[in-house]
């Protein structure tokens, strides 16, 4: 995950929120569990300790954010928006033109799914792997 978050902090074309500061994640955290929205697992707060939001070309990766701004997207605001009726399983992490960047925690997977009809395109164990594919970052 080291190399992911090094090329994301490298790469010219990729914009990167502040850092985040802990009472603020915690309490976007707990903003997130008492509207019924799926609980984050610990690699994702460990990434969103690191990378607090994203934003390459068309790729958006959300963050902890008091309000959503017009660059970087607040992970709550988003998912309330978004207003799934799988939300207490389902957790939005991000987007782009064709997907979304998906936790599904009742299967303890990362899925990329497609916009308009929510299929499910790619599945992935790891962050690391979801976001390799969906940031589209070559590690060799």
């Amino acid at each position: 995950m080291k190399n992911i978050i090094n090329f994301i902090k490298n790469d010219a074309n990729t914009l990167i929120g502040n850092k985040t500061d802990t009472n603020e994640l915690l309490l976007r955290l707990t903003l997130l569990n008492a509207s019924q929205i799926a609980y984050p697992n610990l690699e994702y707060i460990q990434f969103i300790k690191e990378i607090n939001g994203l934003k390459n070309y068309d790729t958006t990766i959300y963050g902890c954010f008091e309000e959503t701004d017009k660059i970087f997207i607040d992970i709550l605001d988003k998912n309330i928006l978004l207003d799934r009726t799988d939300k207490s399983c389902i957790l939005v992490l991000g987007e782009n033109i064709m997907d979304y960047l998906v936790y599904n925690k009742q299967y303890q997977k990362y899925e990329t799914r497609d916009r308009d009809t929510d299929e499910i395109t790619f599945t992935f164990d790891t962050l690391k792997d979801a976001l390799s594919y969906f940031l589209d970052i070559n590690e060799e």
